[in-house]
């Protein structure tokens, strides 16, 4: 059972977007619980997962930027529960974009499950993001690169730099791809010292962009 971050972002205004982090288990996607709560602005999420029943949450270990993480995480239903808990009147537009963005993502994420990708999921990008101080280098996969290296800065002491992103054809197959190319040279999650990115560039040079 693959614990593989896919990630959904829901705009909180023009120039903010929340992430919510989902892995499949089972076929079925769980959503990271401390996301979900954030989003709603619910303050305690530990009480209001805890009220939840034990089937609609789990324990789950996932690779982080910090390295191992211990995480709760929930499914479905408790996505729902969740989200009808949380009454004040000024996050309905935020609860029907969740459970709209969830009912469309069920189609995706069974589709990433599966290997099988539709023609109209929106394009992604397999990104290189350096930390200018270390050198360390960050390979993922994201819709929006920028964005991505505005979410990692937030709360991050040190200088972040998008260096290259291409067009990731294979989706996420490319950046598990990517991720076997550059291994050898992995030093926590998808964080990896400045050799990955020379040898990522040497051998995708013809269809990288280079950030400027």
């Amino acid at each position: 059972m693959s614990n593989q971050i896919i990630p959904f972002f829901f705009p909180e205004s023009e120039s903010i977007q929340r992430e919510v982090r989902v892995i499949m288990r089972d076929g079925e996607p769980w959503f990271v619980a401390a996301d979900v709560c954030l989003i709603l602005s619910i303050s305690n999420h530990r009480d209001a997962v805890g009220k939840l029943d034990d089937d609609e949450k789990r324990p789950c270990s996932m690779q982080t930027s910090r390295g191992a993480q211990n995480m709760t995480v929930i499914n479905e239903s408790g996505l729902y529960a969740l989200i009808m808990r949380c009454r004040n009147a000024k996050f309905n537009a935020i609860k029907k974009q969740i459970l709209e963005q969830v009912l469309d993502s069920k189609a995706i994420l069974k589709a990433l499950n599966n290997f099988e990708v539709p023609d109209d999921l929106p394009d992604m990008y397999v990104y290189a993001i350096r930390e200018r101080e270390t050198g360390h280098v960050k390979l993922g996969i994201s819709r929006n690169p920028q964005q991505r290296l505005r979410q990692l800065q937030t709360g991050n002491s040190s200088t972040l730099e998008l260096v290259a992103y291409r067009k990731a054809e294979n989706r996420f197959a490319d950046e598990r791809a990517l991720h076997a190319d550059a291994d050898v040279y992995r030093l926590r999650g998808e964080w990896f010292d400045d050799r990955a990115l020379k040898l990522f560039n040497c051998a995708h040079a013809e269809t990288w962009k280079q950030s400027t």
